[in-house]
C-alpha cells in the first residue's frame, strides 16, 4: 500500500509495508453483504471465477495457477508467506515469452503473493504476474467481460493452461 503527501514541490511517497496484509486478514473475518438481485449473483460468480487484482489474474484461475506454480516447482513459498521463483521457473517463463530478466531490473517488487479474497489462497503478483496476465491477455486465454474487473476464460485459455502449466479449471465464466 502506498501514501503520499505533497511537500512543495516534491511529492513524498512512503510505502507502509504489512498495511495490505492487515486489510487483507481483516477482509477474512468481514461478513459478506447479501446478494439482492440475478445480475448482482452473475456478477459475484465473474468475479470469483476470474478476476483482475490490479494488474494480475485473481480468482479461481488465479489461485489455481499460483498453486499449480508450487506443485511444479517454478515457484517456492518463503517462510514469510511470499512467492519467490525458482531456476525452473525461470526457464519455464522464458519459454512462456516472459522476459525475467527485463521484470527483474524494473523498479517494482518482481514476486509477490496476494492473499485472494474469494478464494482464501494466494495468487501471483508483482511484476511476473503482471508480466503473467499480459501475456495471457495477448494470447487471447483471457478476455474482459464487459464492465468492471472480470474475465473471462477462453476455449483456448483453458487449453492454455492446461497443456502449459498442468491446470485442468475449464472454461468460463461467461
Amino acid at each position: 500500500m502506498r501514501w503520499s503527501a505533497p511537500a512543495g514541490i516534491v511529492i513524498i511517497v512512503w510505502q507502509v509495508p504489512g498495511v495490505a496484509h492487515l486489510l487483507e486478514t481483516m477482509n477474512l473475518v468481514a461478513h459478506p453483504k447479501p446478494v439482492s438481485s440475478l445480475r448482482q449473483s452473475e456478477e459475484s460468480k465473474r468475479l470469483r471465477f476470474a478476476r483482475t487484482c490490479y494488474d494480475h489474474i485473481a480468482g479461481q484461475v488465479g489461485v489455481a495457477l499460483a498453486g499449480q506454480l508450487l506443485e511444479n516447482g517454478w515457484v517456492a513459498m518463503t517462510e514469510d508467506r511470499q512467492f519467490e521463483l525458482t531456476g525452473e521457473g525461470i526457464r519455464q517463463f522464458a519459454a512462456f515469452g516472459v522476459d525475467v530478466k527485463a521484470l527483474r531490473r524494473s523498479k517494482r517488487r518482481f514476486v509477490l503473493s496476494c492473499l485472494d479474497w474469494s478464494e482464501r489462497g494466494h495468487h501471483l503478483a508483482g511484476a511476473l504476474g503482471a508480466a503473467l496476465t499480459d501475456k495471457l491477455f495477448e494470447l487471447n486465454w483471457v478476455r474482459r467481460h464487459s464492465g468492471g474487473r472480470a474475465v473471462i476464460l477462453t476455449s483456448e485459455g483453458a487449453e492454455g493452461l492446461k497443456r502449459h502449466f498442468g491446470i485442468d479449471i475449464g472454461q468460463g465464466y461467461i
